[in-house]
């Protein structure tokens, strides 16, 4: 019922609006001690929020799950080949990230991806390998 509201009103509210009410939802959605239906109702508004065209949107969904470790891979994955304001967030701290997908990401990404992999806290030896071999100047200067 809420999410249904919350899409209603998604048709009609300007776009830095609906960028602070994602990311409030986002919040909830990583925070809340949610039962388990409603959990999976906001996810599916999250899932469904990434089709907005406005990146604010985006980026307010990335900020707060950027490091969430109880996500959905399937969102995390998506916010992850976003754009690149939408994708730093969550490439330089989501723990749900394998080194696999991040080694597929500096391969295929931009500068800022390969970057933001760099920056990650912890960077497995075969990650570092595959930044020193593919990545750009910036990303073995900040890995």
């Amino acid at each position: 019922m809420i999410v249904e509201r919350y899409f209603e009103w998604v048709e009609s509210a300007p776009a830095a609006l609906r960028a602070e009410a994602a990311g409030a939802l986002a919040r909830t959605y990583r925070h809340g001690e949610l039962e388990a239906p409603l959990r999976a109702e906001i996810e599916g508004a999250l899932i469904r929020s990434l089709d907005d065209p406005h990146l604010a949107v985006r980026c307010a969904i990335a900020e707060a799950l950027g490091s969430c470790a109880n996500a959905s891979p399937a969102l995390i994955l998506a916010l992850a080949h976003d754009a690149p304001d939408v994708a730093e967030p969550v490439l330089a701290r989501s723990p749900l990230l394998s080194d696999m997908e991040l080694v597929d990401m500096v391969a295929l990404g931009g500068v800022r991806a390969q970057v933001a992999v760099a920056r990650r806290a912890a960077v497995s030896a075969p990650l570092a390998a595959a930044l020193a071999e593919i990545g750009c100047a910036d990303a073995c200067v900040a890995l």
